[in-house]
């Protein structure tokens, strides 16, 4: 491994540009942390608003509130009836199961996956 000794450091030559020019560039670059410190500011503002947004958003979502309803729409209990009734009339064995016993069921006569 080499090492360099004080000598050869001081033997070095850096340019650097006029001290007004090195004034002007850490001017620059404070404005630019500033400017970066207050867009991480309005980052974590708004992250905070999308987290307290997303319950009340998902609470409207399963109200209905987030479209307008339409009158002729039929309520979920109908539709849960209709199909129940059409999956009675095609499976008449699968009286007064759940669907998700109905499913279990299913999984455990089929062959493993490979």
């Amino acid at each position: 491994m080499n090492n360099i000794n004080s000598e050869e450091v001081q033997a070095l030559h850096f340019q650097l540009p006029p001290l007004p020019e090195q004034q002007v560039i850490v001017r620059r670059v404070e404005n630019l942390f500033a400017l970066a410190d207050q867009l991480e500011a309005r980052l974590t503002a708004a992250q905070q608003q999308v987290d307290a947004l997303t319950p009340s958003l998902l609470a409207r979502a399963f109200r209905g509130q987030l479209v307008l309803q339409d009158p002729a729409d039929e309520p979920a209990s109908t539709l849960l009836e209709r199909i129940k009734a059409k999956r009675m009339a095609n499976n008449p064995h699968l009286a007064g199961r759940s669907p998700v016993r109905t499913m279990a069921l299913r999984a455990k006569k089929r062959p493993p996956r490979q």
